[in-house]
């Protein structure tokens, strides 16, 4: 087994690689952020903000996906108290949900004072994947992953709120087939976290996994939060 010289990485993580010195493609990245223009990307963000502020007057200015972790909280920080966004939560509910992550989403809601839309999955379906993923390819959680993605984009588009904010672009920092830098997160349903698997696999029909279908995004905008700070 090979480790990264530096942060002792090993090589069985998926996507990763090591340059001719030895080091991994995670602290190659963390490098390159080193050298970033952060106040000048910073200023980017809020002339976005500003482009979507009072997009549906009195509406939501934008929906941020979260889970509940640490991304959404910085994630809903910085667009509702840094830049005075009214932001829309959106989420999906997890059965494996633990009380403490509960928790966490009850208290990230009453600390910002957000709304929230959370899809619940269908429960039988969701086991039903699981247990066939893990058994088949060892993958926990392919229908929520792909879901958790889907979503929110969905409820972009169905509410008409353009301005679509995730967390950390993976990829970027870690290694995966988008790995170069951009704040356009449409890369985000395509970064391989969920397998791509046709909808056959699992014996359940389109209308049936209607949560994870991506939706025409060619009018919303999504970003990586990460890009800019």
């Amino acid at each position: 087994m090979r480790y990264c010289k530096r942060c002792v990485m090993p090589d069985t993580r998926p996507y990763i690689q090591f340059d001719e010195q030895g080091v991994c493609y995670p602290c190659r990245a963390a490098e390159k952020m080193k050298k970033t223009n952060w106040k000048q990307r910073y200023k980017e963000l809020e002339l976005l903000a500003d482009k979507y502020r009072g997009w549906n007057k009195d509406g939501y200015d934008c929906i941020i996906a979260a889970s509940g972790g640490k991304d959404s909280w910085y994630q809903t920080y910085i667009m509702k108290e840094k830049l005075g966004m009214n932001p829309l939560l959106v989420s999906v509910d997890n059965y494996s949900w633990t009380e403490t992550g509960k928790l966490n989403w009850a208290n990230l809601k009453e600390t910002f004072g957000v709304d929230a839309i959370v899809i619940q999955l269908n429960q039988n379906i969701q086991r039903g994947i699981d247990k066939h993923s893990f058994l088949k390819y060892g993958w926990t959680n392919w229908l929520f992953d792909k879901a958790i993605y889907a979503v929110p984009a969905q409820m972009s588009v169905r509410l008409g709120i353009p301005l679509l904010v995730y967390g950390e672009d993976t990829n970027y920092m870690y290694g995966g087939p988008h790995a170069e830098e951009t704040p356009d997160a449409t890369k985000q349903f395509t970064n391989d976290v969920a397998k791509p698997v046709s909808l056959n696999e699992w014996g359940y029909s389109a209308k049936e996994l209607n949560t994870i279908v991506k939706p025409d995004l060619r009018w919303t905008h999504p970003i990586f939060l990460s890009y800019y700070l």
